[in-house]
């Protein structure tokens, strides 16, 4: 009778340590999940505020610098700005009126050669208007680099900077595109921007 009493405890201890062992691996598994989620809500988080950091940052003058360039179809006309020369706006031009507009929203201050038929700017408005860009470029490289290596959570950048896109027939394009490619043909094929690059193969011309 007390032997079939201890092997009956025995047993119900095993069951129920083998309970308890089920129970707490269950719970490390639940702990592990709710770890991740809250890993996942954190990189969220960081990645909000990294853009709206970079909102902040870029906008006002720096954003009108950026749509001013965009208006440019003509490779000579970035050529000028990236090289840092005079370069004329005519008033016959198409696009002329809003790119008055952006220039003057993104250069205040500058007063241009301005007559009956054209707009000049010095390569002094034209260093300005150069390291507007360059601090676009550079605000926007941040983002990117931490969404190519995981640590911004990539639907929220996507989401984010997919608009940003131009589409010419059947190509498509990540903005400052062409005055990207000039800046680094201008350094001897030296790409300073790899990450905003890396984003475009990846997500915008796939």
């Amino acid at each position: 009778m007390i032997r079939n009493s201890l092997e009956k405890e025995i047993s119900e201890l095993k069951n129920s340590l083998k309970l308890q062992e089920e129970i707490i691996k269950k719970l490390k598994s639940r702990l592990d999940v709710l770890e991740s989620q809250d890993k996942q809500i954190e990189r969220k988080r960081f990645t909000i505020q990294l853009i709206m950091d970079w909102s902040v940052n870029t906008r006002g003058s720096i954003m009108s610098a950026v749509l001013f360039v965009e208006k440019f179809n003509d490779f000579t006309s970035l050529e000028k700005i990236v090289s840092i020369e005079y370069l004329t706006i005519h008033k016959t031009d198409n696009s002329y009126f809003e790119k008055l507009k952006y220039l003057k929203a993104c250069l205040p201050e500058e007063k241009f050669n301005e007559n009956d038929n054209l707009i000049e700017l010095s390569p002094d408005s034209i260093q300005k208007l150069r390291s507007l860009l360059v601090e676009f470029l550079n605000q926007l490289e941040v983002i990117m680099t931490a969404w190519e290596h995981a640590i911004a959570d990539p639907e929220l950048v996507e989401k984010t900077f997919i608009p940003m896109k131009t589409v010419n027939g059947d190509n498509s394009y990540f903005i400052l595109k062409r005055f990207r490619d000039i800046l680094k043909d201008k350094n001897g094929g030296l790409d300073q921007f790899t990450s905003i690059t890396a984003f475009e193969e990846n997500i915008i011309t796939v």
